[in-house]
């Protein structure tokens, strides 16, 4: 896969190490490192413990450190001079990450990913730069991660579009009887022909819709039933999807109708209260007072989050949340209505982004229910 973010997106955490007086930054999520050095190494994600860090000095040039089976690739999506590699099961990745600051003179104040760290990992890097300290900067660097370029923004579109259609064909292929993992197959070999990566496909009708991320059973599906599905993908430079639709089994009746007009009103209230300077838990507020004038509660903790190389990258959109949404931002917005005493549940997702005066939809939200056709 090419990489999606080329050239120096580094740069505003050299700023920030710069204004902040750390001596360097060391990233080391899968996301981050992607993101920020313009890779798309998915082994990272796949073998968390096949390390892959970025150092981002306050001066001078980032350094970019990895397994030496991933070097080839890595230097081919990269515009990064400076890649270093260590030997896997030979060397130990963070003596070999402390070498590499102390030989630059970085082991003063050092910024980290202090959240996704490993325990081992800050004990190993603490013991093997006994001069310095480790500063967390979580924030600052999933802040500049949440604001995406225009190209980006447009391949996150494409995807979102690619995975809608997917389920779309996929709803459309599937008749009564059909089993739930064959809607999930059919699912996945649409994104598959789309050029995807496919990541997850929860699926489920019937009772089943009420778990948390259901994933398809042997069961068939049967006239009556309400199902839905939460599909995500990885595209071109590690880019993500995540879109979920709802639907029936044959057609829907009055009361199933009415469960998706107010999922569908109190998603579009969660989108009305999107725009720079409002708060993230702003969002989350909206689709919960809507869902609430409507007889029932928000039961899941958020109601969407941004999305990258990550499925779920800052801002999530919980009530907790005062951080304010920034033009640019592009976040799934996703609220699921549980109807309990009818064992059913009603859930819809589409991808929108921040402007500067406030919001654009990047897809096109359900106008009904999805029917899979006798």
């Amino acid at each position: 896969m090419t990489a999606t973010h080329p050239g120096e997106a580094w740069r505003p955490l050299q700023e920030y190490a710069a204004d902040a007086d750390l001596t360097c930054i060391i990233v080391s999520s899968y996301q981050a490192v992607s993101y920020f050095a313009g890779i798309a190494l998915v082994s990272q994600f796949l073998i968390p413990d096949r390390g892959a860090y970025l150092i981002v000095p306050a001066r001078g040039e980032p350094i970019l450190l990895v397994c030496n089976i991933e070097l080839s690739q890595v230097r081919e999506q990269t515009a990064m001079s400076d890649v270093r590699q260590y030997v896997e099961f030979a060397d130990d990745p963070v003596t070999v990450l402390a070498q590499v600051v102390r030989d630059r003179h970085l082991d003063g104040r050092v910024g980290i990913e202090g959240r996704r760290i490993a325990v081992a990992g800050s004990s190993a890097l603490t013991t093997a730069l006994p001069g310095a300290s480790l500063v967390a900067v979580d924030a600052v660097i999933e802040r500049h991660q949440s604001v995406k370029s225009t190209n980006t923004r447009d391949a996150l579109a494409g995807a979102a579009r690619a995975t809608q259609r997917a389920i779309e064909l996929a709803i459309d292929e599937t008749r009564p009887g059909h089993l739930e993992v064959d809607v999930t197959a059919a699912i996945f070999a649409h994104l598959a022909r789309a050029g995807a990566v496919p990541m997850f496909a929860f699926f489920a009708a019937g009772p089943r819709t009420v778990l948390a991320h259901p994933e398809g059973e042997g069961t068939p599906v049967k006239v009556g039933d309400v199902w839905r599905t939460d599909v995500g993908a990885r595209f071109g430079g590690g880019i993500m999807s995540d879109i979920a639709r709802c639907g029936t089994v044959g057609p829907a009746d009055p009361a199933q109708r009415s469960a998706f007009a107010l999922l569908r009103a109190a998603q579009q209230s969660a989108l009305d209260a999107i725009a720079p300077g409002r708060r993230a838990g702003d969002v989350y507020a909206a689709a919960r007072n809507r869902l609430r004038a409507g007889g029932h509660e928000l039961e899941i903790p958020h109601v969407g989050h941004g999305i990258g190389i990550g499925a779920h990258e800052a801002p999530i959109l919980h009530p907790g949340n005062d951080d304010p949404l920034l033009p640019g931002m592009v976040m799934n917005v996703e609220p699921i209505l549980f109807l309990r005493d009818r064992r059913e549940a009603y859930h819809t997702e589409d991808l929108v982004v921040v402007t500067e005066d406030g919001h654009l939809l990047l897809t096109e939200p359900q106008a009904e229910l999805l029917e899979v056709r006798s």
